[in-house]
């Protein structure tokens, strides 16, 4: 299969996937695996070399004030799909996305990449084995506690709201933003190969 068929393949599975109101766990952490290959692994760079299109991922902006707490979700939400109407959002590069923060957690920031890798490689997406990095393990236990774990949440207004983990909701919301930020260059290849 060549790489433009392999792309639209894995753009429509994650399209269709964040298309549901509440997608299975195991599919987030399934299609954890095609983000990596997508963003990751060099598939969108291989793909986008001949269409040489400027692609921007939409996001939320990333929110300064938690950066420092001990354990805090970035924000409501990272996909503008799910942003109070009329909220601010970035349109990034890729490869900025990839590094935009989501948590921050014992003090320490975790990206788009973070939870990414740990999905695809540690949860099953790509493979399973056991984290090596303590950052990786502290991520793990949060997948591992989702139904239990209980996060500071900032709310637009500057108020914060304590709620379970949403890990599985921030996978959803990656891949909504991949499916708005990279619909130019499937519409392109869709065309091209009609």
């Amino acid at each position: 299969m060549n790489e433009e068929r392999l792309f639209l393949r894995k753009m429509r599975g994650i399209a269709d996937l964040v298309a549901q109101p509440d997608p299975d766990e195991f599919e987030l952490i399934r299609a954890s695996g095609d983000y990596r290959h997508i963003l990751l692994d060099g598939l969108l760079d291989s793909v986008n070399r001949n269409a040489r299109l400027a692609l921007k991922i939409p996001a939320l902006p990333e929110d300064e004030h938690n950066a420092g707490t001990l354990v805090a979700w970035n924000s409501i939400a990272l996909s503008p799909r799910n942003a109070a109407p009329g909220a601010h959002f970035d349109q990034v590069p890729p490869r900025k996305f990839e590094r935009r923060r989501v948590i921050s957690l014992m003090f320490e920031a975790y990206t788009v990449y973070d939870v990414i890798i740990t999905s695809a490689n540690f949860l099953g997406g790509v493979h399973h084995g056991p984290p090596t990095r303590a950052k990786e393990m502290r991520l793990q236990h949060l997948y591992d506690n989702a139904e239990v774990e209980i996060l500071t949440v900032l709310l637009p207004d500057g108020s914060t709201v304590a709620v379970p983990a949403p890990i599985f909701s921030l996978l959803k919301e990656i891949g909504e933003c991949l499916v708005d930020g990279l619909a130019p260059l499937v519409e392109l290849l869709s065309a091209r190969s009609n």
